[in-house]
C-alpha cells in the first residue's frame, strides 16, 4: 500500500472525477509515513488550487487525513459532505482543465465572461489602497439579510448569545480567534456572492481566481471592559 501511494498521478480520478484529488490524498498519507516526495512548486500550486476549488480549508483537510487516514473513497465522501453533498460539474470541469493544462471549455468560458462583464466593485481609489496597504474593504459585499444570517450562524456555531455577555466566556472559540467553521450554507453563499467574486477578479486581474474557504474570526472583549461600559450606561 505504501509503495502504491508514491505512484499516483494527478490525472487519476475517483468517483467524483476530480483530477489531482487522489494524488493529494496519496501524497498526504505518504508524507505522514515519511515516504512522500518533496513538494515541488507545481505540486504546491496544484494543492492550493484543488483545496480552494473544492472549498476545503487546508488545516481542516490535513487534520482529517493525518488523524483518520481514510481510504480514497472515504476521502471523496468527506469532500462531498463538506460541499453540502454536491459538486457542480462546472467546478470540476474548471479544475480539471487547469490540472490537465487544457483550455477551458465553453461552459467555463461563458461563466468567466459573465463575471468579467459584471460592473466593477472596487474603484480606482480602492485598488490603490490595496496596493499601498495590502487590504481593501468591499462595501455591500452581501445583502443586509445575508449578513444577518451569517452573524446568526456564527453565534449558533459558538453556542453563544449576543445579548448575554456571560455566554461569551463559557467555552473556547477555537484556534486563537479563528473558528473551526467553514462549511455552513451561509458562508458558502457568501463566497458565491457576485460582488465578492468580482472584487477578487479585480484584485488578481483575472476572473479565474475566487475567494478561498476562510473561517470567521471572533474576539471577545475583556471582562473589565464590559463592566466599564455597563457603568457608563447605568451611571454607576
Amino acid at each position: 500500500m505504501k509503495s502504491e501511494l508514491m505512484h499516483v498521478s494527478s490525472a487519476e480520478t475517483g468517483q467524483l472525477g476530480v483530477q489531482h484529488l487522489k494524488r493529494f490524498w496519496a501524497q498526504s498519507l505518504a508524507r505522514r509515513e515519511g515516504i512522500g516526495s518533496a513538494l515541488t512548486e507545481q505540486e504546491w500550486r496544484f494543492d492550493n488550487l484543488l483545496l480552494n476549488g473544492l472549498d476545503l480549508a487546508l488545516q481542516e483537510t490535513k487534520r482529517y487525513l493525518m488523524h483518520i487516514q481514510p481510504t480514497f473513497t472515504e476521502f471523496e465522501q468527506w469532500v462531498l459532505a463538506k460541499n453540502g453533498g454536491d459538486l457542480a460539474p462546472l467546478r470540476i470541469e474548471r479544475l480539471n482543465s487547469v490540472f490537465a493544462n487544457q483550455p477551458y471549455g465553453e461552459n467555463v468560458l461563458a461563466h468567466l465572461r459573465e463575471l468579467e462583464a459584471y460592473d466593477d466593485v472596487l474603484s480606482a481609489d480602492d485598488l490603490q489602497f490595496w496596493e499601498e496597504n495590502g487590504y481593501v474593504i468591499v462595501r455591500e459585499a452581501i445583502s443586509r439579510e445575508q449578513a444577518q444570517a451569517t452573524e446568526d450562524a456564527v453565534w449558533e456555531a459558538l453556542d453563544m448569545r449576543p445579548d448575554t455577555p456571560a455566554s461569551w466566556y463559557e467555552k473556547p472559540i477555537g484556534q486563537g480567534i479563528m473558528m473551526d467553521f467553514y462549511h455552513h450554507p451561509t458562508l458558502r453563499a457568501n463566497r458565491e456572492s457576485r460582488r465578492i467574486r468580482k472584487a477578487f477578479a479585480q484584485l488578481w486581474g483575472t476572473p479565474t481566481c475566487g475567494p478561498p474557504p476562510t473561517a470567521p474570526a471572533s474576539t471577545r472583549p475583556k471582562r473589565p471592559l464590559i463592566a466599564t461600559r455597563a457603568r457608563r450606561c447605568t451611571g454607576t
